[in-house]
C-alpha cells in the first residue's frame, strides 16, 4: 500500500513541531533548521564583533543559508566596502576653521574659530582674503550667529575694504540676521571678529570668490 507525500509518517505537516519549535530558542533552532557549511572556515560564523558592516552580515548570512563556501567572497567584499568607507570619509571630511589667517585662493570658506562650534570669549581674529589680481572679493554669508546688540558693542564682525583695519569700514555686523552680500574694490577684504567674556554663539560661516568687477552695465577699474 502507498502513502502520499503528506501521509507519509516521514514528512509530517510543520505545525506538529510548534510545541517543539515555541520552546527552543534561536541558536537552538538555527543549528536544528540549517546544517553546517560544507566547507568550514574561520569566518563561520562571523562573530559579533565582526558585524559593523550590515551588508557584510547579510551575505554571510545568505552564504549559511544557501550552504556555499563564501570565504573568497567574504574578503573581497570586506576589502571593497573597507576601501569605500575610506574614500567617504575622505570625501566628507570637515573643514578646520582657525582664529585668524591669510587666505590666498580664488574661492573658499571663512568661518569663526571652531565653526559650527560656539566661538570663543575674549579673542580678537583677523582674517585677510586675497584673490587674483583683476578681481574684486565678493563674501556672501551662509550661517551668521552672533550674540545680539543694538549697537553691537559686546560681539561683532568688522568687514574692511582692504587689507587692513586702516582702510574703509564695510559694516559692523552681530545678533542672527544674516548680513548681504559684501563687495570690495579691490582684491582683498579684511574681517575682524572680536567677542568678550560672556556669551557665545556659533559664529559665522561664509563664502569668499573673486569675481570680476561689474556694475549697472559697465566694467569698472580701480587704480
Amino acid at each position: 500500500m502507498s502513502l502520499s507525500i503528506l501521509e507519509s509518517p516521514t514528512h509530517r505537516p510543520l505545525s506538529d513541531f510548534s510545541p517543539l519549535i515555541h520552546s527552543l530558542r534561536l541558536p537552538q533552532l538555527h543549528s536544528l533548521l540549517l546544517p553546517p557549511p560544507l566547507f568550514p572556515h574561520p569566518l563561520h560564523p562571523v562573530p559579533l564583533s565582526l558585524c559593523w558592516n550590515r551588508l557584510l552580515c547579510f551575505v554571510h548570512k545568505l552564504c549559511i543559508m544557501m550552504r556555499a563556501d563564501c570565504i573568497w567572497g567574504l574578503l573581497l567584499l570586506l576589502s571593497l566596502s573597507l576601501g569605500w568607507t575610506k574614500a567617504q570619509g575622505n570625501n566628507n571630511t570637515r573643514p578646520v576653521f582657525y582664529c585668524g589667517g591669510d587666505l590666498v585662493a580664488d574661492s573658499g570658506f571663512i568661518g569663526s574659530e571652531g565653526f559650527p562650534s560656539f566661538y570663543k570669549p575674549n579673542t580678537k581674529c583677523t582674517w585677510r582674503i586675497t584673490v587674483p589680481e583683476g578681481n574684486v572679493v565678493t563674501l556672501s554669508f551662509r550661517i551668521f550667529d552672533l550674540e545680539a546688540d543694538s549697537q553691537c558693542r559686546y560681539d561683532y564682525l568688522d568687514i574692511y575694504n582692504g587689507y587692513s583695519n586702516l582702510v574703509q569700514k564695510l559694516g559692523r555686523f552681530c545678533g542672527t540676521f544674516r548680513p548681504g552680500t559684501q563687495i570690495s574694490t579691490t582684491n582683498t577684504m579684511t574681517l575682524e571678529m572680536v567677542t568678550d567674556a560672556e556669551t557665545q554663539t556659533r559664529g559665522f560661516l561664509a563664502y569668499f570668490s573673486g569675481t570680476k568687477p561689474y556694475t549697472n552695465g559697465m566694467w569698472l577699474h580701480f587704480c
